[in-house]
């Protein structure tokens, strides 16, 4: 399946007016608005507590015939004007005084000479008439790969919760909307204040692309107009259809408003599929992806730049090629726009949890995939971003991703502070764990040995962690049972197999699939590998746990000595705990979220000995008589090895050589793929020890 990105389109009833497209762009042929009755469905509390789905695609079941004539006057989705047939074309009121904005919109062609005129102009449009024009943009959410996205998940609504990709997003963008407020309108029309612009930017295969955004499968379905209903149930900033705004150069969508404030960004990236392995980027150069992303960013930018506080969050990804295409984007394309103490989510798929039959490939890419993110300088911005690695198929891990976005922004535009202390205390704290414990400590680095010429060696030390890299999971956790524990009715070890569970959860990003040496019980191999320990809660803000600064102080003692007694005993284990208040529904329940900082090497290595694959030997012929009449075992490889090669010589293909990232890739894993296989095939002993020139370790003193 192809690694895709998520969209979020909001829509509620709207009475539709004739809008004509006059003018000279070629049209598609016209769109059908399906329509939505008065129907709304229950309140949703998140975007990631909805329950997950795994469907290959989007539910078209209830087509518009089947739904009855009075609904067809109301639509949550409309794609009139009909789109031009080619672009890059923006959607622009036909009058040109913008004192009076009519709904009445036309196509009209953008190139980069009048790019900043247009898209101010349609800008203005948007700000009179939230229901028909490109709207404001202060905060962008990026998402890439099928898994951060739900994107194969059919549209409906399962007991008053919306489901599909983008009824899933437009309520994402509607709670941080509606919890934000109002921020100051740098244009100052109509009034000198207006929601905060919230937009949600996927980057797509082509065939998800089409899948996700096109007139057929948006238009006519019941199961979609409710699920995009009930993703805007509550919603305080008017409420508009999914409108196309802005296509590409095919005269595909990129670009839709789903009411006031609120945009749905989707990126194509030209190629069918993501593609799994390093070895697609022998055929496929991601070079034409990149650069049709980095044009569409383009136009965000023009209007981010309209903002007083613009904010851009680092992409949620996973590890397929749609991905990392927008990862690459990202490196290119980001002007120091990400908030201080931002985190780049990575979700993939636990050990424990692969198909014996991929779990060499999988776990391979992930290698592969963690030494392209933390392994490579990518300059002070973006090695400044820590790299979370956590399983957004879970739903409390997926709820507690929308909170730190959600948290994120508050701490932007409403000067949310953690609970009791000031924020700049918990980012010092960070930034000195991360010098003298993580990235920066020489136990980071690889030990490398070199041969004085004399038979001897000498042990040097090659820095190769650029990026922080923590290993997360969250659980949730009942509002009294919380408050129990605050008052002190229910003491901190009441709360060890939550921790425990949380522990096992997070180290199965990198281990446990039972193959290897190792376990996920093995609390004592989870010290070892762990260098410190930080605790988020997000609770609610509605007065449900009225916390007093020492109960709230008694909370966060229970969970951080529950885990002190858990793991901690033997070998103290630094832990930090920080709470968040923010809003949330009543029947959502607070959240509970861990992150632990480790080193990449400590995940190569636990990668490596959680996949004896990596060291079989595959057997590749025999003759009839050197089995029978020299009794020989036939001629083996070890086919991990070679496929390492394989995918490695596919970076340095000659078709982007014109990306310097792949260079560097190719590079490091060249320099790892030998930690793990040695001399002559053999696996390496001990190619991830930490000890310079001691085998029996030691304190370091300074």
């Amino acid at each position: 399946m192809s690694s895709i990105n998520n969209d979020d389109f909001g829509m509620n009833s709207f009475s539709r007016k004739g809008l004509s497209s006059n003018n000279s762009l070629p049209q598609k042929e016209p769109s059908l608005s399906s329509p939505k009755d008065g129907e709304t469905a229950p309140l949703v509390p998140s975007l990631a507590s909805l329950p997950s789905i795994d469907i290959p695609s989007i539910g078209l079941n209830n087509e518009a015939s089947s739904m009855p004539t009075s609904t067809l006057r109301n639509s949550t989705v409309s794609f009139e004007p009909k789109l031009p047939e080619y672009g890059p074309a923006l959607l622009v009121p036909q009058n040109t005084n913008l004192t009076v904005i009519t709904p009445r919109g036309q196509w009209e062609t953008l190139d980069s000479s009048m790019q900043t005129a247009k898209l101010n102009r349609t800008l203005r449009a948007g700000l009179s008439n939230q229901r028909h024009y490109t709207q404001p943009i202060d905060f962008i959410i990026s998402l890439a790969g099928s898994e951060a996205t739900k994107a194969n998940e059919e549209y409906g609504v399962e007991d008053g919760f919306p489901t599909g990709m983008l009824a899933r997003q437009v309520r994402l963008a509607t709670r941080i909307q509606t919890a934000v407020g109002q921020i100051d309108n740098s244009f100052g029309i109509p009034k000198d204040e207006r929601p905060v612009g919230i937009a949600v930017v996927s980057t797509l295969s082509d065939d998800d692309h089409t899948l996700q955004t096109s007139k057929k499968n948006l238009c006519g379905s019941e199961n979609v107009e409710k699920s995009l209903l009930a993703a805007q149930k509550g919603r305080g900033s008017k409420k508009g259809p999914l409108r196309p705004t802005y296509v590409d150069e095919l005269g595909r969508p990129m670009m839709f408003s789903a009411g006031e404030g609120i945009t749905l960004a989707t990126l194509r990236t030209g190629k069918i599929g993501g593609g799994k392995s390093l070895t697609a980027y022998a055929s496929s150069s991601p070079i034409d992806s990149v650069e049709r992303q980095e044009e569409n960013w383009a136009v965000l930018n023009h209007i981010l730049d309209s903002s007083v506080q613009p904010v851009v969050m680092p992409p949620i990804i996973s590890i397929g090629g749609t991905s990392f295409d927008a990862h690459l984007a990202f490196c290119d394309q980001q002007r120091g726009r990400q908030p201080e103490g931002a985190i780049q989510f990575i979700t993939t798929q636990p050990q424990d949890r692969l198909p014996n039959h991929v779990a060499a490939a999988a776990s391979r890419k992930k290698f592969q995939s963690i030494a392209g993110l933390v392994c490579i300088d990518n300059g002070d911005v973006i090695n400044g971003i820590p790299v979370v690695m956590l399983d957004m198929s879970d739903e409390a891990t997926a709820r507690s991703v929308d909170a730190e976005l959600l948290r994120i922004a508050l701490e932007q535009y409403n000067g949310l502070q953690p609970f009791p202390i000031d924020r700049s205390d918990i980012l010092r704290a960070m930034e000195a764990y991360s010098r003298d414990l993580g990235k920066g400590c020489e136990e980071a680095k690889l030990i490398i040995q070199e041969s004085t010429g004399n038979g001897n060696f000498t042990e040097r030390s090659l820095p190769i962690q650029h990026r922080e890299l923590f290993l997360s999971h969250a659980v949730s956790m009942n509002r009294k049972r919380l408050m129990r524990l605050a008052t002190g009715q229910d003491k901190f070890e009441s709360l060890s197999n939550d921790v425990r569970y949380l522990f096992t959860r997070a180290f199965a990003q990198a281990y446990g699939r039972n193959a290897g040496d190792i376990m996920l019980k093995d609390l004592e191999l989870h010290r070892s590998k762990i260098k410190m320990a930080q605790i988020i809660l997000h609770l609610p803000d509605d007065g449900s746990l009225p916390l007093t600064k020492a109960f709230q102080t008694r909370l966060e003692n229970s969970v951080t000595d529950s885990i002190t007694n858990l793991i901690g005993q033997k070998e103290k284990l630094p832990v930090m705990a920080n709470s968040y208040r923010i809003p949330m529904q009543s029947n959502e329940q607070p959240l509970i979220s861990i992150r632990l900082m480790t080193h990449a090497q400590d995940v190569f290595d636990l990668l490596q000995e959680d996949t004896p694959e990596f060291f079989e030997r595959i057997l590749t012929g025999v003759s009839v008589h050197e089995k029978y009449k020299e009794g020989k075992r036939g001629r083996r490889r070890i086919l991990e090895n070679r496929i390492w090669q394989n995918e490695n010589k596919a970076l340095l293909s000659k078709s982007h050589r014109g990306m310097p990232f792949f260079r560097k890739w190719a590079d490091i894993l060249d320099v790892l793929k030998r930690r793990v296989y040695g001399h002559m095939g053999r696996k390496r002993n001990n190619g991830w020890g930490h000890g310079l020139q001691s085998d029996s370790g030691g304190d370091q003193v300074e």
